[in-house]
């Protein structure tokens, strides 16, 4: 018929293909076509769940980016976004009022206007109520949950809610608790009860320290002789209640609040402060940055910024607020931080905010701000601390989750460091061993001047691994601090006329943090004894008599042991007593001819002898700045 394969509608053994736009290999199943071969741009796979996206197949991999990339129906399954409850600590008791509104587990709202409000703990922890977190309905309404008050719980437990009524000016005289209300309420105004919302606000305000001497002291304003907190006079209820509006009336009453979220990797902290009283006020609202984060933005500039010595940054901010009920009763910014490494953060505490407050207060103008605290004789109003959860700081679609730090090369606190606190200490004491059993006893004294040194890993990155040394001081003792883990080895430098009793070197690895103790015992083939043994051997010291040091003769036992014994700690004293020692072994033991080193640097080694010559000439010569030097060289020469 002049038809040839797919330009007959009547051909047989065709396929059905499904469009490929975005070239991944897998098809539309809602756009097909049917031919004979395989068009271009076409497959016979219509297992594609976003054609336009070729990272988007059932052959990808999932990852963590709210999308289901390997078209199996499920979104981020498994763990491939890590542990997303890191900010689930358990608490020692239970959560805070602040860390509960944090996490957004604690609802708090009424029916209607007018109606009950109540408090659910929808989250996983008890919530405790020992604040005064203030609560808003609107500008000029605010109301507190008070534990001090009969029937409430301290705490809130999980899914278990509370039910608070309006003050007693709402109910008939004497129905409920006879303090403020029922329950803990204070309200602002007393029309809270007709003009109260439905719905309240939580700002992270607490009570103004100033009102709470009003709700908490025990007042007699009418000098009925019955306190107002349970004076039921008039008709309304509580008559403290009415002590409290009376005092609002003439009062500026400033509170100031405080919360932050994440937002893209950083935290905002939004600041509010509301003016609870009947007169304007000027204030100080001053808050922290903590250290570790700076200030990126902020809505409202600062009129003071502060750097502190332990890397906090303290912001002011001069507010001017009317009285409750007027246009500017409240103001409310932000401003956001970052963190100075970008590592993750699960959970962000924040210190309160305050604010202080008088009418004598300065302006925030020019050349008129002040220090901080400032004291302006007013009063001081504080926040809640506020917090914030699973900052995701590198934007990886990640929340990290910190572990506590292990000494492995990684940061696994999340806190920018890595392996902090983890550097290692290697010490010991290089020691005479007489009785030659690889251990110090009490007449084995630590040999001075030793050379001692250690080698290990690359600590500090440079590609080649850290090599120290250092002599052992006066007592033979030494020491290597800041030291990596990994694998070391520590060993000291033997003379040629010395025998090691301990392994020398010692091969040893560090773990982390902490102290590991190497102690080296030395023998000599012509032993230098000790000023124990001398002491105790009394014929031996007569054998070495007569000696001379530096111009003064020895010729008794007597005399030596005067030397010997000497608590005198001036240079010249110890140097004496050294050369005394020395000679005293030379006389019995003929140390004297054993090289030593090149002390001139003239290619040849000078001998034991020498030094003894050379540290006595210093002596006689009075050669004060030489004194230590030949100390130490004679203790670890003999």
């Amino acid at each position: 018929d002049g038809l040839v394969d797919d330009d007959d509608s009547g051909v047989s053994g065709t396929s059905t293909w499904y469009m490929d736009s975005d070239g991944d290999g897998y098809g539309d199943p809602r756009t097909t076509t049917v031919a004979c071969e395989q068009p271009s741009g076409w497959t016979d796979d219509a297992a594609d769940c976003d054609d336009d996206d070729a990272a988007v197949n059932p052959a990808a991999a999932e990852i963590c980016n709210d999308t289901d990339d390997d078209c199996d129906g499920d979104v981020d399954e498994g763990d491939i976004c890590g542990d997303d409850d890191c900010e689930d600590v358990v608490p020692d008791d239970c959560l805070t009022l602040w860390q509960a509104h944090a996490r957004g587990w604690l609802e708090v709202g009424s029916e209607g206007i007018g109606e009950a409000v109540s408090f659910v703990n929808s989250g996983a922890y008890d919530v405790c109520l020992d604040e005064r977190a203030l609560y808003a309905s609107d500008d000029t309404q605010a109301f507190f949950l008070d534990t001090g008050i009969t029937d409430v719980p301290e705490q809130l437990a999980t899914g278990d809610s509370i039910t608070a009524y309006y003050g007693s000016w709402t109910t008939d005289n004497g129905s409920y608790s006879p303090y403020l209300g029922e329950g803990a309420w204070w309200c602002v105004d007393n029309g809270q009860a007709a003009t109260a919302g439905g719905s309240y606000v939580y700002y992270g305000e607490q009570v103004p320290d100033v009102l709470t001497t009003w709700v908490d002291d025990l007042h007699d304003v009418d000098g009925d002789g019955v306190y107002d907190l349970e004076d039921w006079a008039g008709t309304y209820g509580v008559q403290a209640q009415y002590n409290v509006w009376d005092w609002q009336l003439s009062e500026p009453v400033l509170t100031a609040g405080k919360l932050a979220d994440e937002v893209l990797g950083e935290v905002v902290v939004t600041m509010t402060s509301r003016n609870l009283g009947d007169v304007a006020g000027d204030g100080w609202l001053v808050d922290t940055v903590p250290a570790g984060w700076s200030l990126v933005s902020a809505e409202l500039t600062p009129d003071d910024q502060v750097p502190n010595a332990d890397g906090t940054l303290t912001l002011a901010w001069f507010l001017e607020l009317d009285a409750f009920g007027g246009s500017a009763d409240a103001v409310q910014f932000s401003y956001t931080i970052a963190r100075d490494v970008l590592a993750d953060v699960d959970y962000l505490e924040l210190d309160a905010a305050w604010i202080t407050y008088a009418a004598e207060c300065p302006s925030g103008s020019g050349s008129e701000l002040i220090l901080w605290p400032p004291d302006c004789g007013g009063e001081v109003s504080s926040s809640l601390p506020a917090a914030v959860y699973g900052i995701d700081v590198d934007q990886d679609g990640v929340q990290d989750c910190p572990e506590e730090e292990i000494c492995d090369g990684l940061d696994n606190d999340l806190d920018g460091e890595v392996d902090e606190d983890c550097d290692g200490t290697v010490s010991g004491v290089v020691f005479f061993d007489d009785d030659q059993d690889g251990s110090q006893s009490w007449c084995e004294p630590g040999q001075a001047g030793v050379p001692v040194w250690i080698e290990g890993p690359d600590c500090d990155g440079d590609g080649v691994g850290e090599l120290y040394d250092t002599l052992t001081d006066e007592d033979g003792a030494y020491s290597f601090s800041g030291l990596c883990p990994g694998d070391w080895t520590v060993g000291w430098e033997e003379a040629s006329f010395d025998t090691p009793t301990t392994d020398n070197p010692v091969d040893l690895t560090l773990a982390g943090a902490g102290d590991e103790v190497v102690d080296f015992g030395l023998h000599r083939c012509f032993w230098a004894q000790t000023t124990c043994w001398w002491l105790s051997n009394p014929s031996a010291v007569e054998a070495a008599l007569p000696l001379e040091v530096a111009g003064r003769s020895f010729t008794s036992y007597a005399e030596v042991r005067a030397v010997l014994t000497s608590t005198r700690g001036c240079s010249s004293a110890r140097l004496e007593r050294a050369l005394l020692l020395a000679k005293l072994n030379d006389a019995r033991f003929g140390v004297g001819a054993h090289p030593w080193m090149d002390w001139d640097g003239d290619g040849e080694c000078e001998t034991i002898g020498d030094l003894i010559d050379l540290a006595e000439q210093a002596l006689v010569d009075a050669d004060y700045v030489e004194f230590a030097t030949f100390i130490h060289l004679i203790r670890a020469a003999l």
